[in-house]
């Protein structure tokens, strides 16, 4: 079983504009990256910045970067760390270090133990 989690519509950017060449598979769970909501600086330049760990656990198969898919990712650090911020409707940017890889929105939060509403998202992952 999962802890919380969110599910987000995310856009991989295309490597032409700073993204991954690939898109990552989030059925494997392997993909941890981090989020940061938009209005926090994910250059860190102004010291103003969040990063919120999260574990892809779920979503659409994307044939390429430049797409948007709907993804399930949990929330790695919920017993330590804030996540009060992931909300549905707020915007964020998927992070690998400082280099922003994607950006999403959050269409739900999940708390510890609830099933997703959509089943595109692969609830039982």
């Amino acid at each position: 079983m999962i802890g919380p989690s969110i599910v987000a519509v995310v856009y991989f950017l295309p490597s032409s504009e700073g993204g991954r060449p690939a898109v990552p598979s989030a059925a494997s769970g392997d993909y941890m990256p981090h989020l940061v909501t938009v209005g926090g600086d994910p250059t860190g330049v102004t010291g103003n910045i969040d990063y919120l760990g999260v574990r892809f656990v779920a979503g659409d198969p994307l044939d390429g970067t430049g797409r948007y898919g709907r993804f399930r990712m949990q929330l790695l650090y919920y017993a330590t760390i804030d996540y009060s911020a992931l909300q549905p409707g707020v915007e964020f940017h998927v992070c690998e270090g400082g280099r922003v890889i994607a950006h999403g929105v959050v269409v739900e939060r999940i708390e510890h133990g609830a099933a997703a509403s959509d089943d595109s998202t692969n609830a039982d992952a």
